[in-house]
């Protein structure tokens, strides 16, 4: 089990994060988790499938970053290269945790340097410690509403299962599963409260936002096949499980 540390002052006063490190921690991330609030600005850049976190079967919103398991697209040289940067990489490896009751910064042992971005100044925060805890109570909010927002869309039956199969010259088919998107026939038969109800929770620009990403699929393939050695890809197609 994974033992995180508390961050304060005394204890880290001269304690850094290597922010080269963190980055590179996503090489092998095919998917990155995502919350509500972030759907519009990920759209662009990613698509975006419904996920099921593994440990106890939570509905997450997840980027997919490419069509090869263990591989990061947006990874090169240590460098995030997608135009949108989610939350879940701006903030790692700092978690919010509980301590004594009270929510509080940790992060593992082995993400502390002797160099890199600084933690504390003199007994403060820096600039960088502050900006990482503001983004992780977004992140913390994120969480609930993206929770509220799974739940009412699959209340309304909105959330069907897909694939995506992969196909490359002279190689059998890839199937990636495990993903969900929002079902368009059942988005088309509401009736016109529910869509209403939608539009005012501030839910259907979202469901759009989703369904629109898909198009990003075909992004994916452009930066696999501009991957120097890449095996090309063909055709991506999305199936209905």
């Amino acid at each position: 089990m994974t033992q995180f540390q508390t961050l304060s002052p005394d204890t880290h006063k001269d304690a850094c994060i290597n922010l080269t490190k963190a980055i590179t921690d996503f090489t092998q991330a095919q998917v990155v988790r995502l919350r509500v609030p972030e759907v519009g600005n990920a759209a662009c850049c990613f698509p975006l499938f419904f996920t099921k976190e593994p440990q106890h079967g939570h509905w997450e919103i997840s980027a997919l970053t490419s069509l090869t398991p263990e591989d990061n697209l947006f990874i090169d040289k240590s460098r995030w290269r997608g135009v949108y940067t989610p939350l879940a990489v701006r903030t790692h490896p700092i978690v919010l945790t509980r301590a004594d009751g009270a929510l509080a910064l940790a992060t593992t042992a082995e993400c502390f340097s002797e160099s890199g971005q600084a933690l504390y100044d003199h007994g403060e925060p820096t600039v960088y410690l502050r900006q990482v805890e503001q983004w992780l109570h977004e992140d913390l909010q994120g969480a609930i509403t993206t929770q509220t927002f799974a739940q009412t869309l699959e209340s309304l039956s909105l959330i069907k299962p897909v694939y995506v199969q992969v196909q490359r010259p002279g190689a059998p088919v890839q199937t990636l599963d495990g993903l969900y998107t929002i079902d368009q026939d059942a988005l088309s038969c509401l009736e016109h409260n529910t869509v209403a109800e939608l539009q005012q929770q501030g839910y259907l620009m979202a469901i759009h936002s989703l369904l629109m990403s898909l198009f990003q699929l075909n992004r994916l393939i452009q930066r696999h096949n501009e991957r120097a050695g890449a095996n090309e890809i063909d055709k991506v197609s999305l199936q209905r499980r």
